[in-house]
C-alpha cells in the first residue's frame, strides 16, 4: 500500500544525501584551491627570493669590479706622482742593469721577437683574427665588448702618454722609437689584448689543466713583452709597470659591467619563460 510518509522520508534523505555531497566536494574543492594559492604565494614568495638574491649578487660582483678598478687607478697615479718628482730614477737604473745582463745577441734576437708580439702590427692582426672568428660563430655581444676593449685601450694610451710628457731613456738603445714613454703603449696594448683573451678562453675552456696552460701562456707573453721593452732601451721599468697596473684597471672595469649585464640578461631570459 503507497504510504505517502514513507515515501516524503525517502525523498528528503535523498535530497539530504545529494546536498551532502555538493556540500563535501564544495568544501575540498574550497580547500584545495586554498592549498593552491598558497603553494602559489610560496612559490612567487621563492622566486622573488631568489631575484632579489641575484640582484644583491650582481650588484656585489659591480662593486668589487669597479672598486679593484679604482684601487688600480689609484696605483698608477701614485706611480705618476713619483716620476714626476723623480723619485723612481733609482729604481728604474737597479732594474734596467738587472735586466741588461742577460745581453747577448741571441736574447737580442729573442727580445726583439716578444716586442713583435706587442707591436700595433702584431696586436692588430692578432684583434682582427679574434674579431673574425667571434664573428663567424656568431658571438655578436662578445665581438662588440672585444672590439670595444681593444681600441679603447689604444685611445687611453695616447691620452695618457700625452697628459704626461716623459721622454723615453737614451742609454743602451737598442732600437730606435718615437713617442712618449710613460705608461708603455707596448704593455697596455699586451695586457689588454693578451688579457681580454685569457678571459673569453677561460670562459669556454671546460678543464682546469686547460684555463692554467692558458693562463701561464698568456702570463708569459705579458711579461715578456714588457721585459723586451726594457731591454731593448726604448723604456725604463716603471713605464711598463705603469702600463701593466692601468692596462689591468681598464680590463677590471671593463669585465665586471659586461659580466654583469650578461648575467642579467640571462636571468630576465630564464624568469621571463617561466
Amino acid at each position: 500500500m503507497y504510504d505517502p510518509a514513507k515515501y516524503a522520508g525517502k525523498v528528503l534523505d535523498y535530497v539530504g544525501l545529494v546536498r551532502g555531497k555538493k556540500i563535501f566536494h564544495l568544501s575540498m574543492t574550497t580547500t584545495h584551491n586554498s592549498h593552491t594559492r598558497r603553494e602559489s604565494a610560496d612559490c612567487g614568495s621563492s622566486l622573488f627570493k631568489i631575484q632579489k638574491w641575484e640582484r644583491s649578487r650582481l650588484n656585489k660582483v659591480l662593486f668589487r669590479s669597479l672598486s679593484y678598478a679604482a684601487l688600480l687607478t689609484g696605483v698608477f697615479l701614485v706611480i705618476a706622482l713619483l716620476i714626476s718628482r723623480k723619485q723612481m730614477a733609482a729604481f728604474d737604473n737597479e732594474l734596467t742593469t738587472l735586466v741588461l745582463r742577460i745581453y747577448s745577441p741571441e736574447a737580442t734576437t729573442v727580445m726583439k721577437g716578444f716586442t713583435f708580439a706587442g707591436s700595433s702590427l702584431c696586436v692588430t692582426i692578432i684583434a682582427i683574427l679574434i674579431i673574425i672568428m667571434l664573428l663567424v660563430i656568431g658571438y655578436r655581444r662578445e665581438l662588440i665588448f672585444y672590439m670595444g676593449v681593444i681600441v679603447c685601450s689604444g685611445l687611453l694610451n695616447l691620452v695618457l702618454k700625452m697628459i704626461f710628457h716623459r721622454a723615453r731613456p737614451d742609454l743602451h738603445r737598442i732600437v730606435e722609437a718615437t713617442g712618449y714613454s710613460f705608461p708603455s703603449g707596448h704593455s697596455m696594448s699586451a695586457f689588454t689584448l693578451y688579457g681580454i683573451t685569457i678571459y673569453f678562453l677561460w670562459k669556454h675552456a671546460r678543464h682546469a689543466w686547460l684555463r692554467v696552460t692558458i693562463v701561464l701562456v698568456g702570463a708569459v707573453m705579458i711579461l715578456m713583452i714588457g721585459i723586451s721593452r726594457i731591454y731593448l732601451g726604448v723604456h725604463y721599468p716603471s713605464d711598463v709597470i705603469g702600463g701593466y697596473v692601468i692596462a689591468a684597471a681598464w680590463l677590471t672595469a671593463s669585465i665586471g659591467p659586461y659580466e654583469r649585464f650578461l648575467e642579467k640578461r640571462w636571468r630576465s631570459r630564464r624568469f621571463g619563460s617561466a
